[in-house]
């Protein structure tokens, strides 16, 4: 169920202009999910393996790319149309193991699939300034164990830990050692964190990746506007993972 405004997010047949909903309001679906995921859209894994979106994309250049399946218009402004008011599969055959939010996913064969807005190389596959309503394989043998998605970059582990980025790498989110504008701002295919440190999980806010060990660390990289590198200051960047400092339990 998803409480929040009566919005393209709820699932339940409303549009963005109906009043706001205040209680959790069940999504009009009866397909069972075993996950679901949400920042733009809301996509859900279900039993079977095939995933599903409700809600809207936003793409780059104010263009607002709908979740992929049968919502296959991009419309400039605000999304107007109502084909994804309700849960809709995404156009693919694959089966899933999880999700990266609205943006990827890891088949149940470890291999990478990303759609949508592909503009900062986040397809993963050596293009970008791309879109797509259909999965578009990453780039590379790797195996994934998972993946996780932020605004504009995408980052995985490998089965033996490994984490690897793509995507817009302005302000040091793939964690490569280099950032900015020049040679390394986007990158379209996966690219070792800068790290020999191995992570049993990984997650992606909009500009920074954190990855945690079997040891319970936390190593983060990418912007630190607002702490997120947890060094107890909120300013700077950084291009390599940085140990965070827990406090002590």
């Amino acid at each position: 169920m998803c409480p929040t405004r009566g919005s393209l997010r709820l699932g339940n047949g409303t549009g963005s202009n109906d009043p706001p909903v205040l209680l959790p309001t069940r999504v009009t679906t009866r397909i069972r999910f075993r996950a679901v995921y949400g920042l733009g859209p809301n996509c859900g894994l279900a039993l079977s393996g095939s995933a599903y979106c409700w809600g809207f994309v936003s793409g780059s250049f104010n263009t607002y790319y709908v979740a992929p399946g049968d919502c296959t218009t991009a419309y400039y402004g605000w999304y107007q149309g109502r084909q994804c008011l309700v849960p809709t599969p995404i156009a693919t055959d694959l089966r899933f193991a999880s999700l990266a939010g609205e943006r990827c996913g890891v088949t149940t064969g470890g291999d990478a699939y990303c759609w949508g807005d592909g503009f900062y190389g986040t397809f993963g596959d050596g293009r970008t300034a791309v879109y797509s309503v259909t999965p578009v394989r990453v780039n590379g043998s790797i195996k994934f164990a998972q993946l996780t998605a932020g605004a504009t970059h995408v980052c995985g582990l490998d089965l033996s830990g490994k984490a690897y980025c793509w995507g817009n790498n302005f302000v040091g989110q793939l964690g490569i050692g280099d950032h900015g504008f020049g040679r390394h701002y986007v990158v379209a295919e996966p690219t070792p964190v800068a790290t020999s440190v191995p992570f049993t999980a990984i997650v992606a806010g909009d500009a920074h990746t954190c990855g945690m060990t079997s040891a319970g660390q936390v190593w983060c990289w990418g912007t630190n506007d607002f702490g997120e590198l947890g060094p107890g200051l909120a300013a700077g960047l950084s291009d390599v993972p940085v140990l965070v400092q827990l406090p002590p339990l």
